[in-house]
């Protein structure tokens, strides 16, 4: 260990001292001094999949789950009606490394196989839907018809039984199973929240509000579900006819037992790691003309990844490591991390 410290340290000497001695060589006149313009880096790709609540994203969960959100039952849970509430804390969680949240879709527990749920008329003509809106209220009742209250919608789907529709399975990440939408024209993405970015976003806290009707299908769903790690979140719960005869108008209970929601995103540019940074330094040591340009997270603890470019020579007063014991130079997104996290699942 001690050689190879001793061996870096010789390195860096003799590259410095290159450095220095190409300096002092003779140069040809200067050329006009080219200004630097350091752009942010937007450059964003798709990411899948991004899960609601984060603390979701990379556990299963602990319980056998539960039939809801897409039910397909007959007899007493043929009709149900249910509510699912997403505050505005777990919709910033997912905004910290995504700027959107283009799908939503459940996830299969383990040892259930592929299904398919068909949704369409009640008796009395009523259409099926599942709607998302902005329930203002980062909390429910019981009365379905007060959640939210008053909220804008976001999108909405329907269902007859000349027109169902018609939630099946797919094979996702990893080989686990996911909920998709195979009567929606946009698939999946048959509901997109657009920017979920705080202070952006139309909307506050988000609400996933269903009143079903199973009219077909085959087999049977049941969804990974939570209520400890997800504890914020709420469902409105209605139940089947047999433990509440108005399941369709009031709630039997309202309890934490919700499901992940997962979908596709966009994601940001990562933030430099401190390996990165270090790297920069000593380019910074050694040639500082060619460190022209850097990034850092500059607006530490915003609950939001970023990597917010810099020109030479600012660096000189960011220490990305110890800024307060060291320079006393600006704190980074490095020390206050900013909810950065693995964007993948483990089934």
């Amino acid at each position: 260990m001690k050689f190879w410290r001793t061996t870096a340290v010789v390195a860096l000497v003799a590259l410095a001292a290159a450095s220095a001695f190409a300096a002092m060589a003779p140069k040809a006149p200067a050329a006009a001094a080219a200004s630097v313009s350091c752009m942010k880096n937007t450059l964003t790709a798709p990411v899948f999949p991004i899960v609601m609540c984060n603390e979701m994203q990379d556990a299963t969960s602990t319980y056998v789950g539960n039939g809801f959100p897409w039910e397909n039952s007959t007899f007493f849970f043929s009709t149900y009606r249910n509510q699912f509430l997403y505050p505005s804390s777990m919709v910033d969680g997912v905004a910290a490394a995504s700027i959107t949240l283009e799908s939503v879709q459940t996830r299969s527990t383990s040892f259930t196989g592929a299904n398919t749920n068909d949704f369409g008329s009640f008796t009395n003509g009523a259409a099926s839907f599942v709607r998302v809106t902005d329930a203002v209220s980062s909390s429910l009742v019981t009365t379905f018809a007060a959640n939210p209250k008053p909220g804008a919608a976001i999108c909405e789907i329907t269902g007859t039984s000349a027109a169902p529709i018609q939630m099946s399975t797919m094979t996702g990440p990893n080989g686990s199973l996911l909920q998709t939408c195979t009567s929606c024209a946009n698939g999946d993405r048959w509901c997109n929240l657009g920017n979920i970015t705080p202070g952006v976003r139309t909307y506050s806290h988000v609400l996933l509000d269903q009143n079903l009707r199973v009219v077909g299908g085959s087999g049977y769903g049941v969804w990974d579900t939570t209520t400890s790690l997800c504890s914020s979140a709420q469902r409105a719960y209605g139940s089947g006819s047999f433990a509440n005869p108005n399941h369709l108008t009031t709630a039997l209970s309202v309890d934490t037992y919700n499901w992940p929601w997962v979908g596709w995103g966009v994601g940001k540019p990562p933030a430099a790691t401190v390996e990165q940074q270090i790297k920069e330094i000593v380019r910074l040591l050694l040639t500082p003309e060619g460190l022209r340009c850097s990034g850092l997270d500059l607006t530490p603890g915003n609950g939001i990844i970023e990597d917010d470019p810099f020109s030479f020579p600012m660096g000189k007063a960011i220490d990305p490591i110890q800024p307060q014991v060291t320079t006393g130079g600006t704190i980074t997104g490095d020390e206050l991390v900013d909810g950065m996290r693995s964007y993948g699942w483990k089934p």
